[in-house]
């Protein structure tokens, strides 16, 4: 609601600032801001009404003492807070008092950043809640944050004012937690590190943002005081974790050595760098002391069965009889039928008849439709409706280039026929004729034909997907205990790189009967699998006896300065080609991305780049494109059309991308619509 001032030719300047800030807001601003700004001025009213009554009966020297007394509480108490990029917060209202350096484990008020339409990315109000409670700054707090169990431990009489003074009286401390990607996600907040070796990714553990304030103004630790934080990562798998903290004032993460997360032993000060396939590994819980994944098995799907065929699968694909597809090498966990809604592309060409332009036949120049053949001496024409559309009739004359082809009979001759590529599709009627001097044309039994080679060619390729499915899952089986510590993907380029061990290997498998001989191959794997009970349960003890004890230590960091900390690995990408990168929404218009991140669903990594004209090309993986604009706006190209893409041969790529502001301004608007 937009306040009501009497305009006055003597108002002072302070009421001149407040008129003025309070004008700048916009409509939608919170209303907690008016019972702040109404606290604030309550401290003024006596001033005021002194103004008042110099008005009307005091010297005009009197009511400049006033203007000069106004002016300096504003230069006093007007101090701006610094704000990281993407990760600015809202002032929140206190709602607990602490009265003794006692531990807070009730729950406290969880202030949630309203929402607002327009907003620099700068300075963007950050949409992960926060929890604040009150405190005497004399006496300290320590606070537990009853979701997590992490606790904040600020000691008493630590705390000064921005002027260095001693702070005094009530304060405000603020704590707020980022657990997932869909917390970094709503907080914006940026997920790349560099230094003077180059730029890396964050695979982060968790991160946590703690401050002070007190009457609008940002308190710190004394000189030579700290606070403690007990922290529990989120991933306690997550190998060479370091502390790092956002310096508000360059903009960017530094590295905090700290020994509670073996930071101080660097030799030359930077923090360590794993591997992509290393923060994979980690983020689906394993690490280098490695026990082998646990097959996990469809319905019907028999474990004995799936042996005998990962062992003539494996002797194939070691002696060269059987090639190993490089899509398979580089997702070997992909399903089947996402596998053949990646592979099902070709260039699909629309021929002219050489003497009736209004006939054509539609070519496969990569032979990958077979099905086509079933239509060896035919011609199709449009239905006169079509050849009118002048979108059919461009594509019957340009020749271009389509990735697939569905054709459906409709009735007798009359078919529809559908085409597509990476940017959409077209359909059109078409009727079928035959080509001179073919006898006895039977329409019916030439679709039929054609559907029979299209099933084959799918079920083929299903078949040929459960082998090497067969054989991915059943590799632990096989394998040493220094190949279990390989991702999939990584033992993969193994099995390729070294044929001589692994055709060894499976030729002594086959020879054994394990390929032939269900009675081995059952007993084969009731032995593995109470081997995998025993190492599991081996690792369990090993952990304190429970689950639960993976997960119940904690780092306790002795920090000095307040603000957001990311508890982390960091890592490079592996060789990918970079795409120069262009953005825009389905209907065609430009988005200009103020940041880019890419987050891979299967790994649960997000990958963070600004400036964001440079993505790589991650064809075939389960990644999310998400752009945030300068006005705050949200778009996605989703992960099964990125997935869908062909990028490695690529300079340059316009995505099309979906507006998902309204959907995924919050972290639960951002786990639903990443499945996360």
């Amino acid at each position: 609601m937009e306040p009501n001032y009497t305009p006055s030719e003597d108002r002072n300047k302070l009421e001149q600032f407040v008129r003025d800030q309070l004008n700048n807001l916009a409509p939608e601003s919170q209303p907690e801001l008016w019972q702040r700004i109404a606290a604030e001025q309550q401290k003024q009213n006596p001033w005021l009404r002194l103004r008042h009554v110099a008005k009307t009966i005091a010297l005009p020297a009197a009511a400049a003492v006033i203007l000069g007394l106004g002016v300096w509480w504003t230069m006093d108490t007007q101090t701006p807070d610094q704000v990281a990029p993407g990760l600015a917060h809202e002032q929140p209202k206190p709602t607990t008092v602490a009265t003794a350096a006692e531990t807070v484990t009730l729950p406290s008020e969880i202030t949630q950043a309203p929402k607002t339409k327009k907003f620099d990315i700068q300075t963007a109000i950050n949409r992960v809640p926060g929890t604040d409670v009150r405190f005497k700054v004399s006496k300290g707090i320590t606070f537990t944050n009853p979701a997590s169990g992490n606790t904040v431990t600020i000691p008493g009489g630590a705390l000064v004012r921005p002027d260095g003074t001693p702070a005094s009286g009530e304060a405000t401390l603020f704590v707020r937690e980022y657990r997932g990607l869909a917390d970094y996600l709503a907080g914006a907040v940026p997920m790349h590190y560099g230094d003077e070796r180059g730029g890396f990714f964050f695979n982060s553990g968790g991160m946590f943002e703690v401050r002070v304030r007190q009457g609008g103004e940002e308190l710190s630790m004394a000189p030579g005081e700290n606070y403690t934080m007990s922290f529990k990562p989120t991933n306690d798998k997550l190998e060479d974790t370091r502390l790092y903290y956002f310096d508000e004032i360059q903009g960017k993460w530094v590295f905090r050595p700290d020994p509670a997360m073996g930071g101080g032993s660097e030799a030359d000060g930077l923090p360590p760098v794993v591997s992509e396939q290393t923060a994979a590994r980690n983020n689906r819980g394993r690490t280098s002391q490695c026990t082998p994944f646990v097959p996990e098995f469809k319905r019907k799907e028999v474990p004995s069965e799936m042996v005998m065929i990962a062992a003539a699968t494996g002797q194939k694909l070691a002696s060269g009889k059987m090639p190993l597809p490089k899509w398979f090498v580089k997702n070997p966990t992909i399903t089947a039928e996402r596998a053949l809604d990646i592979l099902e592309r070709s260039d699909i060409r629309i021929v002219a008849h050489r003497d009736r332009d209004d006939q054509f036949f539609p070519q496969d120049m990569n032979g990958l439709f077979t099905e086509l053949r079933a239509f060896k001496g035919c011609y199709f024409s449009a239905s006169a409706d079509e050849r009118n559309n002048a979108k059919a009739a461009e594509l019957l004359r340009n020749g271009q280039g389509w990735q697939r082809i569905n054709i459906v009979q409709e009735s007798d001759a009359r078919c529809m026929i559908v085409l597509t590529d990476e940017t959409g599709f077209i359909q059109f009627y078409a009727d079928m004729y035959p080509a001179p001097g073919i006898q006895n044309f039977k329409p019916d039994a030439i679709f039929a034909e054609y559907r029979r080679l299209r099933t084959e060619r799918q079920d083929n390729f299903e078949k040929r997907h459960h082998s090497l499915r067969c054989f991915n899952m059943m590799a632990n089986m096989f394998q040493t205990e220094d190949e279990w510590c390989m991702d999939p993907e990584d033992w993969m380029v193994y099995f390729q790189n070294n044929p001589g061990i692994m055709l060894e290997r499976y030729n002594a498998l086959v020879q054994s009967g394990m390929s032939t001989d269900e009675n081995i191959a059952r007993v084969a794997w009731e032995n593995w699998r109470r081997k995998l009970r025993e190492m599991n349960t081996a690792r369990l003890l090993e952990n304190g006896g429970s689950l639960e004890a993976q997960y119940v230590l904690s780092m306790n960091l002795s920090l000095s300065s307040f603000g957001l900390y990311n508890c982390d690995q960091i890592f490079r990408l592996g060789n990918a080609p970079m795409v120069v990168a262009g953005y825009q929404t389905t209907d065609g218009k430009k988005v200009a991305p103020k940041t880019i991140s890419m987050v891979d669903r299967d790994n649960k990594i997000m990958l963070s780049f600004n400036p964001a004209d440079r993505l790589p090309a991650l064809s075939g993986r389960n990644i999310d494109v998400v752009a945030i604009d300068r006005n705050g706006k949200i778009y996605i190209v989703r992960a099964n059309n990125y997935a869908k893409l062909d990028l490695n041969n690529r300079s340059s790529f316009v995505f099309n991308m979906e507006d998902v502001t309204e959907t995924a301004n919050t972290p639960d608007g951002w786990s639903r619509l990443l499945e996360l």
